[in-house]
């Protein structure tokens, strides 16, 4: 994919960006369209689990707030340690990188991956 393209992409989520911030999870939903996929909610929620795909993801429009944090990268955590297999996103709108082993990636970026 060319940088044009993926910086178009972006452009138009920024158009979203209120949207996003109040609930970016139907994204998400939209991208597997009718896969598996399920809520799970052992002590903490864990947002999207996909079976077929060996794939957790949390989605959050930021985890720079301590509170929303402690919300997010801990539940994915502790289903990494028991699911070594799998593969665990933390989807954002803009940030990127690890945060206790869990990848980091916003979510214009996840879309065109």
């Amino acid at each position: 994919m060319t940088d044009q393209k993926q910086a178009s992409i972006k452009n138009e989520l920024e158009r979203y960006q209120l949207s996003y911030r109040e609930d970016g999870e139907p994204i998400v939903i939209r991208k597997f369209g009718k896969k598996n996929v399920f809520f799970l909610n052992a002590e903490k929620e864990i947002d999207f689990i996909v079976p077929d795909e060996n794939l957790a993801i949390q989605v959050s429009y930021s985890i720079k707030d301590v509170t929303t944090y402690n919300r997010e990268v801990p539940p994915l955590v502790k289903y990494a340690k028991a699911h070594e297999d799998w593969k665990f996103l933390l989807i954002t709108y803009d940030e990127v990188g690890t945060e206790e082993g869990i990848s980091m990636v916003p979510v214009w970026k996840w879309l065109v991956e």
